[in-house]
């Protein structure tokens, strides 16, 4: 579980490993699969420090993950069955932890190596290419690596103006010691415009951002509202379900001089 080390996404598994998991399904069922994977999670929490010598943390970040593991061990015996599968999500992003893929930052989860897709840059034909091409070219310097964001749903009680700050402050100080790492990067609803209408509460997430230099440029619309956008908000859900809403995408990407820039200031 431990062994793959490219890029990719937090909730890839290599062949051999999902291989793995599938015979174990197959010959013991799903309860002997969920078993053996809470031993590989706390297999790797137990190898925590020697793995960690091998990455450029700070000391918050490590407190962080302990306090991830704490969780995570306090949850295995509470979960529900049917939680720890290679088909969840949130099981995923555990797992990733346990891995080191994602470093807890407080408001959010960033993975340690990531990308942009180039893509981006003509998802809204020349005008968005225009934009973008300069800053890729001249801020961010290229398209990875990059630390890319993640929400997770245990880390809610961090999703406050300060929480975000905080969370940007600790990403800023994983940048300094890293210096290879070309800036942050989120794929969110959240840097939707039309939020600073619907939801005035939640601006603060593209304004600050952009006060402090980051760029954010359009991806995708999300017609059938699989992002997330309308499931914690009557408001939004009602304005999608009578056609006067409908969530978009935005990718918001923070070069790494411009976000020590604020967070020095």
């Amino acid at each position: 579980m431990d062994t793959y080390k490219g890029y990719g996404n937090y909730g890839f598994i290599p062949i051999t490993a999902a291989g793995f998991c599938k015979a174990i399904s197959q010959l013991a069922g799903p309860t002997t699969l969920e078993k053996y994977l809470k031993l590989v999670m706390i297999t790797l929490m137990n190898d925590f420090e020697r793995r960690l010598a091998q990455r450029k943390v700070t000391a918050s970040i490590i407190q962080l993950f302990h306090l991830e593991f704490q969780r995570i061990l306090s949850e295995m015996k509470e979960q529900r069955e049917a939680y720890y599968l290679p088909c969840k999500d949130r099981f995923l992003k555990d797992l990733a932890i346990c891995r080191l893929k994602l470093y807890p930052c407080g408001a959010e989860l960033i993975d340690e190596l990531s990308g942009v897709p180039r893509s981006i840059m003509i998802n809204k034909g020349l005008s968005q290419f225009s934009r973008s091409l300069p800053y890729f070219l001249f801020n961010l310097k290229g398209f990875r690596p990059v630390y890319e964001m993640h929400m997770h749903a245990p880390l809610k009680t961090s999703f406050n103006v300060e929480g975000w700050n905080q969370c940007f402050k600790r990403i800023c100080e994983l940048l300094l010691i890293n210096p290879d790492i070309k800036g942050v990067s989120c794929v969110s609803w959240w840097y939707d415009p039309a939020l600073e209408t619907i939801s005035p509460r939640l601006a603060y997430l593209r304004q600050q951002p952009l006060e402090g230099g980051a760029r954010i440029f359009f991806v995708a619309t999300d017609k059938y509202a699989k992002s997330g956008a309308i499931e914690k908000s009557k408001t939004r859900r009602k304005l999608y379900e009578r056609g006067q809403y409908c969530p978009k995408l935005f990718l918001m990407i923070w070069s790494r001089d411009d976000l020590i820039r604020w967070a020095s200031k």
